[in-house]
């Protein structure tokens, strides 16, 4: 560490958490595969691609929409995807970040939406491994 400030202040990371989500799914694997969006996916605002419940895409499509363009509704989309729900899929981003060695975050949703109790320290987010 050359210089810090600030660094263990809990504070909202916003789409910084979508590079946790992007891990998670790289992790899973099974890219290739057909994820059919739902009506939920879609209600995430501010940022979205677009999609549509009925729509099919893979994996890696959308993936990559998650990382260029920061789609909210793509985030939830993936997350509800790989685990089910979003409420899986955060516990699963808990447990990741803790296994990363994260002791001061707190995710609550895959895309870095301000919610009451999401957090983590720019120690945190600069020092997984």
């Amino acid at each position: 560490m050359l210089f810090e400030k600030n660094a263990d202040r809990k504070a909202p990371v916003a789409s910084t958490q979508k590079l946790l989500t992007a891990l998670l799914l790289t992790e899973d694997g099974n890219l290739d595969q057909i994820l059919t969006v739902e009506p939920d996916d879609t209600k995430c605002a501010p940022v979205r691609l677009g999609i549509k419940a009925g729509e099919q895409y893979p994996r890696r499509q959308l993936l990559t929409a998650l990382l260029v363009k920061s789609s909210n509704d793509i985030a939830q989309a993936l997350a509800r995807d790989n685990a089910g729900t979003m409420d899986e899929f955060v516990k699963k981003m808990n447990a990741r970040a803790a296994e990363l060695g994260m002791k001061d975050t707190r995710f609550l949703n895959p895309h870095g939406l301000p919610a009451d109790g999401q957090y983590s320290t720019a120690r945190d987010m600069a020092e997984w491994p």
